[in-house]
C-alpha cells in the first residue's frame, strides 16, 4: 500500500507532476481494467404484417425523405407515404430500400416489396 505524508503548507508540494501521467498508468494498466467493448443492441425478428397492404415500391437516398408507395390488397388505387404517416391504423416507422416498419397496436411489423419477375423490365432500387 502507498501513503504519502505532507508536511508542507501546500497539498500539491512535493508531488511530481509529468505531462503524461495518466498515459503512463493507463499503459501500466495497474487496475487491469478491459479494454472497452462496443456493445451493440440486439437485433429483435420482426414480423411480416398481417394488414392487407401491398407495398409497390419504395423511394431512398440522399437529399429527400424515403418514401413508400402503398396500395391497399385488391385496391387498383396506389398512395405516397412518408414516415409519420398512418395506414389503416399503422404509423410508418421507417422506410428503407424494399421494406417499411410499421407501428402496429405498439407492436412493430414489417411490410416487404414482393420479388418481381425475372425479365420483367422493372428494376427497384
Amino acid at each position: 500500500m502507498l501513503s504519502y505524508t505532507n508536511s508542507s503548507s501546500s497539498p500539491n508540494e512535493g508531488i511530481k507532476s509529468t505531462p503524461n501521467f495518466f498515459a503512463i498508468l493507463t499503459k501500466a494498466n495497474i487496475i487491469k481494467a478491459l479494454p472497452a467493448k462496443k456493445i451493440e443492441a440486439p437485433q429483435k425478428e420482426i414480423k411480416l404484417t398481417k394488414l392487407h397492404l401491398e407495398l409497390k415500391g419504395t423511394i431512398t437516398g440522399s437529399g429527400s425523405a424515403p418514401l413508400a408507395v402503398i396500395s391497399k390488397k385488391g385496391s387498383s388505387g396506389q398512395m405516397l407515404y412518408a414516415v409519420g404517416d398512418t395506414i389503416e391504423h399503422a404509423l410508418i416507422k421507417a422506410i428503407t430500400e424494399g421494406k417499411v416498419i410499421l407501428l402496429v397496436n405498439g407492436r412493430e411489423e414489417i411490410l416487404l416489396m414482393k420479388k418481381s419477375k425475372k425479365g420483367s423490365g422493372v428494376k427497384t432500387r
